[in-house]
């Protein structure tokens, strides 16, 4: 978890936070809970098709609404199973191989088509399973052209697919941050979301992708990227919705990738992430073991990451009056943290976890905000590569020294 303040000790940061948070912000926050339940819908599915069309094409998945609208697509990169939110008024998906990457279905690629159907019970829309076929005739209108239509499947909240930022930029700050934590749908409509690139995309360069924690932003990895060799290194930041439930940001991260991955071809890309990060960094590993298509992985960093949760989550569950959706996976007796190692990681993924202690003679064993014993969790040592301890504030780790040295001999040793 990050605070956004100077590094004081905050250990009960999100009960604090109930305290003295304006009704505003509540209001808010229940206010983004009701519309996100009016306005989007879960769908899981498999796509089913002989390789003989294609053994190694992309799938694209198209939602729709009525009268065939577009609402928007995106990439599988295997489509053995897949699970994205979609627009509540959506109708039907539409699925084909890309055979070519145009973004365009070809007459020779086969397709599916299907109506979505909603479970009122589950508030979700009922697992759907598409079979494609190069015989179908059902294909709707609008579909031979998606290249405009770059990623997204609700298509009411646009997304970020490599756009060119600057660490510094206006949107990457407190203001915005909070926003969203506390609005996240706002976050999303306003387009803030996605992966942005720090400079023009070089393929010669090795990519490393940012991940900031809750409440957090890009621009507190700004030591890290001056740290770094940027003539070496080609770094992208994830910047999502905090508020939201970790598996929805993890599976974000999974499609986002694959349409960057398609456009790029990345190879050897190394995950660096702060706190929370790191439990949507970890989730999105699991992602990529059970469905596949992360073969451009590089190794992971973890910095802080509370890997049995944070107690103060546990705390905004049990008493808070609205409770942020992202609590339900922090609290450290969620479904999430008791599950989060189950699926292992990528094989060829080395993890160096990277944990701190702010030594101000209290004797506290945490960094401020996240305690010693989240940090080093047992499964999270056992299949780590390497750890290293630092003695500084969960903020301030990430403008250690001795941190950036270590990170720069790890990645540097594997670039």
């Amino acid at each position: 978890m990050i605070s956004n303040g100077s590094g004081k000790k905050l250990s009960l940061i999100l009960v604090s936070m109930l305290l003295w948070l304006s009704s505003c912000s509540m209001m808010d926050l229940r206010q983004e809970i009701s519309e996100a339940k009016e306005t989007l819908r879960v769908v899981k599915g498999e796509v089913i098709y002989e390789r003989a069309f294609c053994d190694d094409c992309s799938i694209l998945l198209v939602a729709m609404g009525a009268d065939a609208t577009l609402h928007g697509y995106k990439i599988l990169p295997n489509p053995q199973a897949f699970e994205s939110i979609l627009q509540s008024d959506s109708k039907h998906l539409f699925a084909f191989i890309d055979r070519n990457s145009y973004r365009a279905l070809q007459p020779e690629e086969a397709s599916a088509f299907v109506e979505l159907e909603i479970d009122t019970e589950a508030a979700e829309f009922r697992p759907v399973k598409l079979v494609l076929d190069d015989s179908n005739k059902n294909i709707p209108p609008g579909v031979s052209d998606l290249v405009f239509m770059r990623g997204s499947v609700t298509d009411d909240y646009p997304i970020r697919f490599g756009d060119l930022a600057d660490i510094e930029q206006k949107n990457f700050n407190v203001e915005v941050s909070k926003m969203g934590m506390w609005e996240p749908l706002r976050f999303l409509k306003e387009g803030h979301a996605g992966i942005y690139l720090i400079n023009k995309y070089d393929p010669k360069k090795t990519p490393v992708l940012l991940v900031h924690g809750i409440d957090g932003n890009p621009s507190q990895f700004k030591s890290v990227v001056e740290s770094l060799d940027n003539n070496k290194y080609q770094f992208l930041v994830y910047y999502y919705p905090s508020g939201f439930r970790l598996h929805t940001l993890a599976n974000g991260l999974y499609g986002i990738l694959a349409e960057l991955d398609a456009q790029y071809g990345f190879h050897n890309l190394h995950i660096v992430a702060h706190s929370m990060g790191g439990l949507v960094s970890r989730d999105f590993m699991s992602i990529c073991s059970r469905r596949g298509g992360c073969d451009y992985l590089g190794h992971y960093v973890s910095i802080a990451t509370p890997y049995e949760g944070h107690k103060s989550a546990q705390s905004g569950v049990d008493y808070s009056p609205v409770v942020m959706p992202v609590w339900n996976d922090m609290a450290p007796k969620s479904d999430f943290i008791r599950t989060l190692f189950d699926v292992k990681r990528p094989v060829d993924v080395d993890h160096h976890l990277f944990f701190g202690f702010d030594n101000d003679g209290s004797g506290a064993s945490s960094d401020g905000v996240i305690d010693m014993s989240s940090q080093l969790r047992l499964e999270a040592q056992r299949e780590a590569t390497s750890i290293s301890g630092f003695n500084d504030t969960h903020v301030g780790l990430l403008k250690n020294d001795y941190l950036l040295n270590e990170l720069k001999r790890f990645l540097d040793e594997r670039s």
